[in-house]
């Protein structure tokens, strides 16, 4: 018996050793990484954690003065997505189900601050010009913009003239944007085999402008591969570009023959590899190599390409890592397409997803970051003071085509010189009154000064084509008394209103139908 219960206590000693040894330390909260350990202060970090065993996450940071708990989506996840706005250092608190949590080490992450620059605002009487002015703390370039965060910007400089109505809060922020920085602004977005974009009979290419600025991208060349199995083999057609693409422009090509033609074959298909390699690049105006993707290509044949586009020789460097996309796994309607807003150096940058030639692909975050970090934006008022205001009258404002309508102005001011916009369809750009004969629906401005205040009024002129009666048919011209015919009417512009007569004058029918082009009716007498 005494060996029974020396057995027992033995086991239960044992046992209560597992217990702590699984109490205290199944909780491991692993080692916590950053994708990037210096940004702008509106940038995204992306920290995650690995070799970890647990279910249960919270992210934390602490900017100097403590820890907090992150908030918002991914918070509570292996991988939180987050702006840090200021220096911090990030850890995350995992637990496993039934134990206590365990807490990682953190990990740094600079945020670069830019000095906010200064604004002057300005005030002026009425609708008119008027000029902001700024400094920036940085040396960068200043930016004006229309809201305190996001959106395209108005202009660049230390000055910014624009038409304002009413007092209007303008934007200012420095930056040290480069278009000839280390990121492309110009990246290649998408690439798609027989898609619909071109009637299910084509491939397709398509780039885009990431960056937060318009590009001029005048004298950039596009080129692609000629080749599934000489990867320095290069197709003879080569794109230049033309002109200036705002933030977000897509620019796409198709090598079947209707709009944005190539001009030959694209050598890529949906198949795995080897056999189904191809590239596609990006040359800057100055024929520096910006932007390369390839397609199920090894990494050793990438790292040893020695193609030519023009001349140039290509070096791919650091612009791609690893092998090349898999192409294999793409379905039906389905394209490669790049994500994330960061780079597109590796297949990792690319999914398989669904058409999106024309549109930003929906993995994408604009603006791409590494083109420079902006400051916080400072608001500069434009103050507009009262004016005597101006009435702009029309004789009419729904007309058809080819008709007219007299715009007339109206104002106490004695000493306001007019001026009218947009010229096209008017008499004239002057005067108290002018003739309106748009082809299409206008809007009309007139706008009062006397070189110091200012007032302004539109009008909308609405244009539909010429009525035209057209044909009316009946299905039978004699019929007795309550009996139902019907009128059809064909080849007609405009709205319908059926009438009759009686003998004492056209009235309207106010029968269901009498606004159609079918109408049914019973008539009483001839």
């Amino acid at each position: 018996m005494k060996k029974n219960i020396l057995l027992f206590t033995l086991l239960s000693f044992a046992f209560l050793l597992a217990s702590n040894k699984q109490v205290y330390g199944c909780s491991v909260a692993g080692t916590v990484t950053a994708n990037k350990d210096s940004i702008c202060f509106e940038d995204t970090v992306i920290v995650n954690t690995t070799g970890y065993n647990g279910t249960t996450f919270q992210w934390q940071s602490n900017d100097g003065s403590g820890w907090v708990n992150g908030i918002g989506s991914g918070s509570a996840t292996d991988t939180y997505t987050v702006v840090a706005g200021v220096t911090k250092q990030f850890r995350v608190i995992v637990t496993a189900t039934g134990c206590p949590a365990d807490t990682s080490l953190g990990v740094a992450v600079t945020v670069g601050a830019i000095p906010v620059p200064s604004g002057v605002g300005a005030s002026r009487c009425g609708y008119g010009p008027i000029t902001l002015t700024g400094a920036g703390g940085a040396g960068g370039t200043l930016r004006w913009y229309a809201a305190a965060t996001g959106g395209n910007s108005l202009g660049n400089g230390t000055s910014f003239t624009t038409n304002v109505g009413a007092t209007t809060t303008f934007y200012l922020e420095d930056n040290t944007f480069s278009g000839g920085g280390g990121s492309s602004p110009l990246m290649i977005t998408e690439v798609d085999v027989n898609d619909q974009a071109s009637g299910g009979t084509g491939d397709d290419l398509e780039i885009q402008n990431v960056s937060t600025q318009p590009v001029d991208v005048t004298g950039w060349k596009v080129a692609v591969s000629d080749s599934y199995t000489d990867i320095n083999i290069v197709n003879g057609i080569v794109q230049t570009l033309n002109g200036i693409m705002q933030p977000g422009d897509i620019i796409s090509f198709t090598d079947a023959a209707g709009a944005n033609y190539w001009g030959s074959n694209f050598l890529w298909t949906s198949g795995a590899p080897p056999g189904t390699g191809g590239w596609i690049l990006i040359l800057d105006n100055n024929n520096v190599l910006r932007d390369i993707v390839f397609l199920n290509w090894d990494a050793a044949s990438i790292a040893g390409m020695s193609a030519v586009v023009n001349g140039v020789p290509i070096t791919v460097g650091s612009l791609w890592t690893g092998n090349g996309v898999d192409m294999s796994t793409i379905g039906a309607n389905q394209g490669i397409v790049l994500s994330g807003n960061i780079d597109n150096n590796s297949n990792i940058d690319f999914t398989t997803d669904n058409l999106t030639i024309g549109s930003t692909n929906p993995g994408m975050v604009l603006p791409y970051q590494g083109f420079g970090c902006s400051s916080p934006r400072i608001p500069v008022v434009a103050t507009v003071n009262a004016s005597t205001p101006v009435t702009l009258n029309a004789s009419a404002a729904a007309l058809c085509l080819g008709q007219s309508s007299n715009l007339s102005v109206s104002t106490s001011s004695s000493s306001y010189a007019f001026t009218w916009s947009p010229a096209t369809g008017l008499s004239g750009t002057t005067g108290t009154s002018v003739t309106a004969t748009p082809l299409v629906p206008t809007t009309y401005y007139v706008v009062g000064s006397d070189g110091t205040c200012g007032a302004i009024d539109s009008v909308f002129i609405s244009v539909g084509p010429t009525s035209v009666a057209g044909s009316a048919s009946i299905s039978a011209d004699t019929v007795c008394a309550g009996t139902s015919i019907t009128l059809t009417l064909t080849g007609y512009t405009g709205n319908i209103q059926w009438q009759s007569n009686t003998g004492g004058g056209w009235v309207n029918e106010t029968g269901p139908g009498a606004t159609s082009a079918s109408y049914q009716f019973s008539p009483l007498v001839d």
